[in-house]
Parts: structure tokens; C-alpha cells; sequence
């Protein structure tokens, strides 16, 4: 298998880096991967991991569940919940900052599709990226909507989308700095992107340590922080407009953390925690367990 190894941070290319963490693939192969962190900008990322051609691989399950509708058991059937509520939160945030009630997004790592059905019931012109096969097909059967192989992001003309968004997408792209770039060209010259992303300061992090499921390695490739975001959006020509909590994903990933540990009665005491660290994030935001991030061109 081909391993992609950094001599160099992915974000300031400082060559200080040092091992931060060793984490526990426990969705699917078992398998253990390093994460390092650079000492000059403090960004968080996984060494090793597999190239873009082999990380299919680690995705190849029907619990993965933004790339399937399975609502089996109590971890799924919470995702879908807190999906169903979140879905006009995003409209409504997305609403607020275009200034329109509808016009042109694209959604980068669309899933089954659930957003963009949302978006084009409301009136919103919809593109979709999706990398699963499976993802695209749903898409396609159940929305009516053509979603295209990432290799197709690149050949979008500039600017032709009021909104671009990726919800948890970003952390799983091997070209990160290249898809910020893309993004920032295919955005008119009023566009704003949305961008939600796990944050690896919050509570529930710091509760459940390397077995946090928000780490979900080799998946996640790129671990955040308010910081070292902000950095990346600068680095781009991004400004930022707003940051955003995302207080349900708290309590879904300390459901599913409760989980990797093996303990009784994960619902009740992952959502007990998942509250905690939901409150803690709205009392100080840059300690929320998931941000959205709102980038003006």
C-alpha cells in the first residue's frame, strides 16, 4: 500500500514537526496511523496515510453513514435525526450571508445528496461533488441529481457559484491547498463558501482522547483548529466572515466515542457528555466540537 509521509507541514511547510498522537482506526481496519503536529503553526495532521488512489478502501462500509441511508441502531438513527434538524439551519445560515433566498451552489463532498435535495426544493440551482460511487448513484435514483467524480471540480468554470459549501468534507481531501484555491476561484466575485469542520480543542476531544471519534483516521487527513483554519482561509486570499457552532455534532460524536470505548449504555453517557461539551461551545465557540466556517472571496 502506497503511504503518504510529510517532510514538510501541508499548511506553513515549516520542517518542525514532532508526533503528536497515535490513534486507533476503530470504524473499520484496526489499524493505527501517527498524527504530527508542526511546531511553528500548531497544525494537526495524519502522517501515513493512504494515497487517494487506496483510501476507497477505508470508507468501504454501509455504517459509513454519510454514504449510505442505513438507520439501523441508535448511532444512526441519531445522525439522521440531527441531519433532518440541520438541514434548514444551513439553508437559513447560507440565506443570511448570500442575501438571497435562492441562486447557484455547489456542494463538494454532497454524500447521499440530502442537502442539495433541501437546497433545490427551495428554489436553489445545485451542483454536486461526490467521490462514492454508491453517493452519486443515490444522488442520481433518489434526488434526480447528477453528482460528479472530484476530477470534475477542477474543469468548473470561474465563477459560478454564489455558494460553495463543504460540510466535514475538507479534513478528507489528500490536496487540501488545492482545492482552497479551486474553491476561491470558482466563487463569484460576491461568493461565500461554508465550511464545517471537527475542532480538536473542544471538550469532548479532550474527554475521549485518542478514542475522540472526530479523529477517524486514515479518513481525516487534516485535524483543525479555529487557528490553523484561519490560516489556511489567509493563505488563500480568504477572508473570514463568521464562525458558526454546530452544537448537535457534539453529541453525536460523544455517542460514537462512547462506542469505541466499549462501555454500557453509550446513548446516555456519550449524550450526557455530548451536552456538556455542546454548552461549553456555546459559551466559548472556539471550543465547539464542529465550526462552520463562513469565507468571503
Amino acid at each position: 500500500m502506497t503511504r503518504i509521509n510529510y517532510t514538510g507541514c501541508p499548511l506553513c511547510n515549516s520542517t518542525k514537526l514532532y508526533g503528536f498522537m497515535k490513534i486507533k482506526d476503530y470504524f473499520l481496519s484496526g489499524e493505527s496511523f501517527e498524527l504530527q503536529k508542526c511546531n511553528s503553526c500548531g497544525f494537526v495532521f495524519t502522517q501515513g496515510h493512504p494515497d487517494k488512489n487506496e483510501i476507497a478502501e477505508y470508507y468501504k462500509s454501509e455504517e459509513y453513514i454519510s454514504h449510505s441511508d442505513i438507520r439501523r441502531g441508535l448511532v444512526n438513527k441519531t445522525y439522521h435525526y440531527a441531519r433532518q434538524f440541520m438541514l434548514g439551519s444551513k439553508r437559513r445560515l447560507i440565506r443570511k450571508y448570500i442575501g438571497e433566498s435562492s441562486g447557484s451552489i455547489l456542494d463538494i463532498g454532497s454524500g447521499t445528496g440530502f442537502f442539495l435535495k433541501h437546497m433545490k426544493d427551495h428554489g436553489w440551482k445545485v451542483k454536486a461533488i461526490e467521490p462514492s460511487e454508491e453517493g452519486r448513484a443515490f444522488c442520481k435514483r433518489e434526488f434526480s441529481i447528477d453528482a460528479q467524480k472530484p476530477g470534475e471540480l477542477f474543469k468548473m468554470e470561474d465563477r459560478s457559484f454564489d455558494a460553495i459549501s463543504m460540510w466535514h468534507v475538507l479534513e478528507h481531501v489528500e490536496d487540501m491547498n488545492g482545492y482552497m484555491k479551486k474553491i476561491f476561484s470558482l466563487l463569484k466575485n460576491d461568493g461565500k463558501a461554508f465550511i464545517a469542520l471537527p475542532n480538536h480543542l473542544s471538550l469532548d476531544a479532550a474527554m475521549y482522547k485518542d478514542k475522540w471519534a472526530a479523529w477517524d483516521v486514515p479518513r481525516h487527513l487534516w485535524h483543525f483548529t479555529p487557528k490553523t483554519f484561519e490560516s489556511l482561509a489567509l493563505k488563500h486570499n480568504f477572508k473570514l466572515l463568521k464562525k458558526k457552532s454546530m452544537p448537535l455534532d457534539a453529541v453525536y460524536v460523544s455517542i460514537l466515542s462512547e462506542k469505541y470505548r466499549n462501555k454500557p449504555f453509550p446513548l446516555i453517557r456519550g449524550g450526557l457528555i455530548g451536552i456538556v461539551s455542546l454548552i461549553r461551545g456555546l459559551i466559548s465557540l472556539n471550543k465547539s466540537s464542529s465550526i462552520i466556517y463562513v469565507l468571503n472571496k
